[in-house]
This record gives C-alpha cells, sequence and structure tokens, in this order.
C-alpha cells in the first residue's frame, strides 16, 4: 500500500510505503480514507481510516524526515535524528521483549528506518501505529489525579524493573535521553526560573496548581539541582547492575488512560 501525495510522500522521490502487509489487518481493503496531516517539530502524522470486509481499521502514519521539519540549527540535527532511531529501534526491536506486566505501547504494524550517519538530512523513518482509541484507551488528560499518577509510577517501575540489568539489550542503546543536560543547548537554563514564573502567570487562570508556591520555585529548584543530578546519573551509569531502560518523554500528553478505571 503506498498513500500518495501529502498523505505518505517522500521527499524528492517516490512515495513512502507505510504498511507493506496489509494482511496484518485484513485482506480485501474497500476504501481508504484520511484525515487532516498534524504536522510538530519532530513528526508529520496522519490518521488512516480502512475499510474492509471485516470492517473499519484506523491507524497513524508517523514520518520523521528533517527536510520535512521546522528548520534547526546543526547541533539540533544530529541530536534529532539520534533520537528519531531512538523511536524506530524501540519499535523494531524492544517492544516484543517487554513483559506482561510491564507498559503497553501501540502495535507498530511497519518500519521504514533510513538513517544516514554522514549525511543526517537525508535520514528517513516512518512508522505505522495501531490507533489505541480503538481499544477504549484516551488521550485527554492535561493533568494527573493521584490515583492516575500511582498507575502511571506503578507501570512505570515495571518497565524498568523489566530491562534492569539486561546489558545485552542496554549496550547497544544511547546513553541518557533527549533531555539531559548534555544533550541540550548550553544556555537553556539561563534565566529558568523567572521564565518559568512567566508560564505559571500566564497558566494561572487555567488551574490553581499554577499558583502555589512551590510550583512557581520549580526552575529555581530544577536549576539548584540540575549539576548533581546530572553527576550522580553518570556514576549510576557506571554501574552496570542499575542501568535500564527509561521512556524519555514521559508527559502527560504521552500516557493513555482506559476511561473506566484510569488504567
Amino acid at each position: 500500500l503506498h498513500l500518495m501525495n501529502d498523505t505518505a510522500k517522500d521527499v524528492g522521490s517516490s512515495p513512502l510505503s507505510i504498511c507493506s502487509d496489509l494482511r496484518l489487518l485484513d485482506n480485501g481493503v474497500i476504501r481508504l480514507r484520511t484525515e487532516r496531516y498534524i504536522q510538530g517539530p519532530h513528526s508529520v502524522t496522519r490518521k488512516i481510516h480502512i475499510t474492509t470486509n471485516s470492517g473499519m481499521h484506523t491507524f497513524y502514519v508517523k514520518r520523521m524526515i528533517i527536510s520535512e521539519l521546522p528548520e534547526r540549527v546543526g547541533w539540533k540535527v544530529k541530536r534529532d535524528v539520534q533520537s528519531y532511531m531512538s523511536e524506530v529501534t524501540f519499535y523494531e526491536k524492544l517492544q516484543s521483549l517487554l513483559g506482561p506486566s510491564s507498559v503497553m505501547v501501540p502495535v507498530c504494524y511497519n518500519i521504514i528506518s533510513e538513517y544516514e550517519p554522514t549525511h543526517p538530512l537525508k535520514s528517513r523513518f516512518q512508522l505505522c501505529l495501531e490507533d489505541l482509541a480503538c481499544r477504549g484507551y484516551s488521550q485527554a488528560h492535561i493533568h494527573l489525579d493521584d490515583i492516575q499518577m500511582s498507575a502511571v509510577l506503578t507501570k512505570l517501575g515495571s518497565f524498568h524493573g523489566h530491562f534492569m540489568g539486561e546489558e545485552a539489550i542496554l549496550s547497544s542503546l544511547q546513553h541518557a535521553t533527549y533531555w539531559t543536560t548534555d544533550k541540550r543547548p548550553p544556555n537553556e537554563t539561563e534565566g529558568l526560573g523567572a521564565k518559568w514564573q512567566g508560564l505559571c502567570d500566564r497558566f494561572a487562570h487555567v488551574h490553581e496548581i499554577y499558583r502555589d508556591s512551590a510550583v512557581r520555585d520549580l526552575g529555581h529548584r530544577i536549576l539548584r539541582w540540575s549539576e548533581w543530578i546530572h553527576n550522580k546519573t553518570a556514576t549510576l551509569m557506571a554501574r552496570h547492575a542499575t542501568r535500564t531502560l527509561v521512556h524519555g518523554d514521559c508527559k502527560s500528553a504521552n500516557i493513555f488512560f482506559k476511561a473506566e478505571n484510569d488504567r
């Protein structure tokens, strides 16, 4: 299956195939419909509806091609391509290793990974992912309550424990995450305290949490602890027994719950 034009196009050549084996879904595609694509800073995503003999199926096509995305400085290109590689590697090699008690992630139907280490701008990645809404999961949570947060931390604990000390797996993966200190721009923390308080001011009318003094002081506290955390993490990473796999961007927008019991 090829999705033409702006649905899943390749830049400068033929369209990218998004699902080379539709038998994963069903035989006999009757109709294909696409929704408007979502352009983000790191991907172009489109929701696809396929009608087959057995009914309607939906999934997402997530395309990560630097030349299609907002322009960025050179050092960010290399870092971002490595980040896209990490995501593709997870679905390609690690998803199948998750235990039954660990986190649940979308089924990945198809992967395209073309990494160009000497010319990162030419690297291309694409994922064809399950729509979790079809299993009753929703993403509509800006703030997590205590029950939801407890559920998230429990699942993350299982996830970290599952990969703890698995050096055969971990040794081939990138050290640290997109957010670690040495992968951030050097001037990013300048004025962080004032910037964070300004953000809280802008959202103070949305929720009372942004008016809480402890929350408003978060920027200053991050600055006070960032160097210590960075050094401590480096020390722990040297001890292979304590190494594990982490999510990398565990924020509420990346967490889905079942509506009936906030799982």
